[in-house]
């Protein structure tokens, strides 16, 4: 389903797309960050993409059984993001933040894999732990944080 179908034509006045084939940042609304994954309401994640096709402004990060690269990045209070994630290795990843405000924001990439999502930051300042959610491999050290200032 495309996003114009989720939203009024009121609202595609107030939109931002960033990446294409990503939800789109509604400006002046609440982005419904802490939705089930993959719901009506939750930003969604791209198509497979690639990274010639991004903005300078996009975080990239990459994930192996090394873990992230880079492990932390810094945003800006309420701003619109977008993430975009590439698995590097021979395994399947999710990126997954720790916060429930953020239970919406998934990226799962298969190997050699890339897609993007984009999604408002918080409006709380502070650090945002995010994961791999596929079972173990937090444990091996695929964790970082978004720091939100």
């Amino acid at each position: 389903m495309e996003y114009e179908d989720k939203v009024s034509m009121e609202d595609m006045e107030e939109v931002t797309v960033v990446v294409h084939g990503t939800s789109p940042v509604v400006n002046d609304r609440e982005v419904k960050t802490d939705a089930a994954p993959m719901s009506p309401e939750a930003p969604y994640q791209s198509p497979p993409s690639s990274k010639d096709e991004l903005p300078e402004n996009v975080i990239k990060l990459e994930v192996s059984a090394d873990g992230w690269n880079p492990s932390e990045f810094t945003v800006q209070v309420d701003s619109p993001i977008t993430i975009f994630v590439s698995s590097v290795d021979s395994f399947t990843h999710v990126f997954k933040f720790e916060d429930p405000s953020l239970s919406a924001v998934a990226i799962g990439v298969s190997p050699g894999e890339n897609r993007v999502i984009t999604f408002n930051a918080p409006s709380e300042p502070g650090e945002y732990s995010f994961r791999c959610d596929i079972p173990g491999h937090t444990r091996r050290g695929e964790v970082g944080k978004m720091i939100v200032n």
